[in-house]
This record gives structure tokens, sequence and C-alpha cells, in this order.
């Protein structure tokens, strides 16, 4: 039986792999972790011009870290919760460079 961290960890992947290329001109080091602290799984990703992979393990020192809950994931992806809405109320944590989210917002909100 697969773990629910793991295929929605293949999920995430999958889904930023699809977009293609970011608007970055060098690859940043991205930890994306669902969960409470205690009991989080992370998805440590590499973002850039090329578009997005996995990388191998969590980064010992991520250019960006963002932390959510599962049931924010599914919103955020179906629309019902707009990112600048989960970033202000809270609900999206975030550490590391801004700049960084802002232009993957930018992408993640653009169509396919």
């Amino acid at each position: 039986m697969v773990e629910p961290a793991t295929t929605w960890a293949n999920q995430v992947v999958a889904a930023l792999a699809a977009r293609g290329p970011t608007p970055l001109d060098h690859e940043v080091r991205v930890d994306l972790v669902l969960g409470p602290s205690r009991n989080a799984s992370t998805v440590p990703l590499i973002l850039g011009p090329g578009g997005a992979r996995r990388a191998a393990e969590p980064h010992a020192e991520a250019d960006l870290v963002v932390r959510l809950e599962a049931d924010d994931v599914a919103a955020l992806a179906s629309g019902q919760l707009a990112s600048t809405d989960a970033l202000r109320s809270g609900r999206v944590r975030v550490r590391g460079d801004a700049s960084i989210l802002v232009e993957l917002l930018g992408w993640l909100g653009a169509t396919s």
C-alpha cells in the first residue's frame, strides 16, 4: 500500500513537471512541507529554467520552504482558495526568498 504522503508527493512533482520551464533564470532549491511539524512529509524540489524535478533528499539550506496542510493543497489546486488568501491567513507558511515565491505563484496560476 502506498502512503498518502508518497502519493501526494508524486502528484505534486508530476503536476509541476508538466507545467514546463519556470520563469526563474537559475535553479532554486525548494522544500514543500505537508502536514503538522511533528508528522510532516517533505518534497524536495529543484525549480528552474528546465522546469521542476524532485531532489534526492530535503535541502540542508533550501532557498524557499513552503509549509501547508493537505486540505489547503486540495483547496489551492481546485481554485477554492487563492494563494494570496492562503498566505495572508497563515494557512500557507513560507520561509526564505519571497521573490522566488512571487515568481512561482504567477507561474502556478498561469493556465496550461
